[in-house]
C-alpha cells in the first residue's frame, strides 16, 4: 500500500500503461490523471530555509494535529507536540509545509508556538522566510477559501513569538476578514528581524485581535492595515510598540480615525 497525502492507496487504474485513477482505503477516487494533482508548495503555510534549519511545535493547552510534509505534499508526518519530536533539518533552500485541524474553540491559549533552531541546536536561532496561507493550520486539507475566524478564538496567538532570526513575511498570507477574540495577540512579537508586516484585510476588528502583534519588532517598517472599526476594546493595544522608528503605514481610505503612538500609527512613520 502507498501513503498519498495522508491517504493509504489501495487500487491504481492504468491507461496505455499510464496511470490513470488512485483510489484510497474507502474506495473513493484520491487522484485523477485528468487532472494534476494539488500543488500544496504553492499555498500552504511554508517556512524557507536561510540555513540549516530544524523547527519545533510547543502546543498551548490543547495538543494540535499537525503534519509538516518536505516533499511539496507528497507525503505528510505527524509532528507530535507532546513530546520533543522535531523536524528533519531543513537545508538552505530547501522548503517545509505545514497543515493541521484545531477543533473550534477547543483552545485558550491558541494553537501553539513554532519554535527554530540552527544546525548548532541555538534556541530561536535558524535564518528562515514565511510564505502561504496560514489558514492550512486551523483548516487542513480545506484551507482554500477560508476567511473567517469565527469560533477559533486565540487562535494564532503568539505564534512566531520570539522568533529573532524570522526574517521575511511578505508572502505570508492572512486572509481572514472576520476575526476571533485575540486572534493574532503577540502573533509576532520580538521578531526583530522582520521589516515588513503581512497584509490585513479585515475592516473591523475584535477585542484584542492584534494586541502586542508586533510589539518589538525593532526593525518593522512597513504595515499595511485596512480596518476601519477599530472600536472594540484594546484590540491595537502596543500593537507596534517598539518598531523602528521610521516607516510607512498604508490604510483604508475611509479610515480617519487611527490614532498616533503604539496603539495605533507609529509616530513619525508616513501615513498612505
Amino acid at each position: 500500500m502507498i501513503d498519498y497525502n495522508n491517504n493509504i492507496i489501495t487500487k491504481i487504474s492504468f491507461n496505455n500503461h499510464d496511470i490513470k485513477r488512485v483510489y484510497g482505503c474507502d474506495g473513493n477516487l484520491v487522484w485523477s490523471g485528468d487532472t494534476e494533482p494539488h500543488d500544496y508548495t504553492k499555498d500552504c503555510l511554508g517556512f524557507v530555509a536561510k540555513e540549516d534549519i530544524f523547527f519545533t511545535f510547543h502546543y498551548a493547552d490543547v495538543p494540535t494535529p499537525l503534519y509538516f510534509s518536505t516533499n511539496g505534499g507528497l507525503t505528510w508526518r505527524h509532528l507530535n507536540n507532546e513530546t520533543t519530536d522535531r523536524t528533519p533539518i531543513i537545508h538552505a533552500g530547501e522548503k517545509i509545509i505545514w497543515k493541521g485541524q484545531l477543533i473550534p474553540q477547543s483552545s485558550t491559549y491558541g494553537i501553539g508556538r513554532f519554535i527554530s533552531y540552527n544546525s548548532l541546536n541555538k534556541d530561536y536561532k535558524g535564518r528562515f522566510s514565511i510564505e502561504g496561507n496560514v489558514m492550512s493550520l486551523l483548516f487542513g486539507d480545506n484551507f482554500s477559501g477560508q476567511t473567517s475566524l469565527n469560533g477559533y478564538d486565540n487562535a494564532f496567538v503568539k505564534l512566531f513569538y520570539g522568533l529573532t532570526e524570522l526574517e521575511n513575511v511578505d508572502n505570508l498570507i492572512l486572509p481572514a476578514t472576520t476575526l476571533s477574540y485575540n486572534c493574532y495577540s503577540s502573533m509576532f512579537h520580538g521578531c526583530t528581524s522582520l521589516t515588513t508586516a503581512p497584509m490585513l484585510p479585515a475592516a473591523t476588528l475584535t477585542q484584542m485581535c492584534y494586541s502586542d502583534m508586533f510589539n518589538g519588532c525593532s526593525n518593522l517598517r512597513k504595515v499595511t492595515c485596512f480596518a476601519e472599526d477599530i472600536s472594540a476594546d484594546y484590540c491595537t493595544m502596543n500593537w507596534v510598540k517598539g518598531v523602528a522608528a521610521n516607516g510607512t503605514f498604508i490604510k483604508s481610505a475611509n479610515m480617519q480615525s487611527w490614532t498616533i503612538g503604539n496603539d495605533g500609527i507609529p509616530n513619525g512613520w508616513i501615513i498612505q
